[in-house]
């Protein structure tokens, strides 16, 4: 069910472009669509955050036929690169929460960055343009605060952000993760379903009740997202995920009552969230 702004939103053919969806007030969603580059000159754009009159006006995701991809916030570059030009047929995604920006193309996380201190738009349209290529299937949802985020735990969350090396383990359900942490200045390794996704990962300036880390276009399901503090300090105070309606049981917990050392961050009809804390482990001598 469409929530008063009309998110989830979902268009199937996109017929001409540029195509606009959306009104001023849709703010803190992502948006996914899929695209067809047929050849290196082709070019797509998804934007999110913009006036009607102007797509250009709020971030933009770029893809190209020949794998170049760049991440733009009123024109301006905030990171580029390029992709392995093997298929023609991408799926492109770009959200923002609060102050938060991050991008994806076919589930691989691409580039994400918290511009603080910028005049940012923080509510818009989504818009589609591009040159000789075809989009189809658009998809935009909110990104939702869980009600009971880090209310009543059942010990304190600066228990884990003094030492290098301590690690925090998220259980959640969905097809995304948002961590709301406070940093000057911290790095940070991350593992998914027991594997390394990014050895280092720098976090600045996050302040209380904003987004330092993010995870999206996963595979939905039940995951095991790990954070170890490297260096600095991190006082992680909650997570938001994505609204992905009834969650199902948890097959790793169904069979063990009462979960030991695990605290419930937030669950709403469309999203749980898990957290045990590890102190920092001895080397094996």
């Amino acid at each position: 069910m469409n929530n008063e702004n009309g998110l989830p939103f979902a268009l199937p053919e996109i017929p001409t472009l540029p195509a606009l969806a959306g009104n001023a007030l849709w703010a803190n969603y992502r948006a996914t669509v899929q695209v067809s580059l047929p050849h290196t000159a082709s070019c797509a754009q998804l934007h999110i955050r913009c006036l009607k009159d102007t797509p250009e006006s709020g971030m933009s995701l770029r893809l190209q036929g020949d794998g170049y991809w760049a991440l733009t916030y009123q024109e301006e570059i905030l990171a580029d690169g390029t992709l392995p030009a093997e298929s023609k047929a991408h799926t492109m995604t770009l959200g923002a929460m609060g102050t938060l920006l991050f991008c994806a193309v076919d589930g691989q996380s691409l580039y994400q960055v918290k511009l603080d201190g910028k005049p940012l738009m923080r509510s818009g349209c989504i818009g589609l343009t591009g040159e000789d290529c075809c989009f189809a299937d658009l998809n935009a949802g909110p990104l939702v605060l869980l009600p009971a985020c880090n209310r009543k735990l059942s010990f304190p969350m600066t228990e884990w952000t003094g030492e290098a090396g301590s690690k925090a383990v998220f259980r959640f359900y969905g097809s995304g993760v948002f961590l709301l942490g406070e940093t000057g200045s911290a790095e940070i390794a991350v593992y998914l379903d027991g594997s390394l996704y990014s050895g280092s990962v720098t976090i600045q300036n996050s302040h209380a009740g904003e987004t330092c880390f993010a995870l999206d276009s996963m595979r939905k399901g039940w995951h095991t997202l790990s954070v170890q503090l490297l260096n600095g300090t991190l006082k992680l105070t909650g997570a938001e995920v994505p609204d992905e309606g009834k969650v199902p049981p948890d097959p790793m917990t169904a069979d063990r009552k009462p979960i030991p050392k695990a605290a419930v961050i937030g669950a709403a009809a469309g999203a749980a969230v898990l957290l045990t804390v590890l102190g920092k482990r001895r080397r094996k001598k």
